[in-house]
């Protein structure tokens, strides 16, 4: 199940984004360098497993929120929330690749010079991943007081989409084909993980984000 989330501010200056919580998987190579490699380096795999199960119960509950956000100042504060924390997940996975990229550039990065690495620039990821762990179980949790409920989406031969409206900001969630990412090297990293979570007929959140 793909979850890939976008935000677009009407009227300025638009920039497309992405970020999969729970990507498609492909065995993708990145360069020289593997994904499968990059995220077992860094020790990515177990806190991506744990915010993949989280973003997958926030997930079901989708359709409905976007239902109750025009009469729900408490649902339109849990999207508000959400868009958040899917913003400071896109800022981290470039904060990874920026680094990656640097490493094979500047050192003819091999894997044993990566690892070398790894555990100064672990450090230095571990614990804001973590942190947007806890804040999406976080929200997670308070969809339950929100009264929202999970909804299949119907099986359409169009693509599907819901509209989030927030303030002058618009929340689409499309399907798969229809997400255009804004950069190949973050769906490389991001497709690589989490294959047991694929499912097919996905739901999939498109943003487009703020430049800066």
């Amino acid at each position: 199940m793909t979850l890939v989330t976008s935000f677009s501010k009407v009227g300025e200056v638009e920039v497309t984004g992405s970020v999969e919580i729970i990507p498609d998987v492909e065995a993708m190579a990145w360069g020289s360098l593997d994904i499968e490699e990059v995220v077992s380096i860094y020790g990515l795999a177990d806190e991506l497993d744990k915010l993949s199960d989280i973003a997958s119960s926030i997930q079901a509950v989708l359709i409905d929120a976007e239902d109750q956000q025009g009469s729900s100042n408490l649902v339109r504060n849990w999207i508000k929330r959400l868009k958040k924390v899917f913003f400071e997940a896109d800022n981290l996975l470039d904060d990874v690749i920026t680094e990656v990229k640097h490493l094979k550039l500047f050192h003819k990065v091999g894997i044993f010079f990566l690892k070398s690495n790894s555990i100064i620039y672990n450090c230095k990821i571990s614990h804001p991943l973590k942190a947007i762990r806890r804040d999406l179980d976080m929200i997670a949790k308070d969809k339950a007081t929100l009264n929202l409920v999970e909804r299949r989406q119907p099986l359409l031969l169009e693509p599907y989409s819901v509209q989030l409206n927030l303030d002058r900001e618009t929340y689409s969630f499309v399907r798969d084909g229809e997400v255009i990412g804004r950069s190949d090297d973050k769906k490389k990293i991001v497709d690589f993980l989490l294959d047991s979570k694929v499912e097919e007929n996905v739901v999939v959140i498109s943003i487009v984000g703020l430049g800066g």
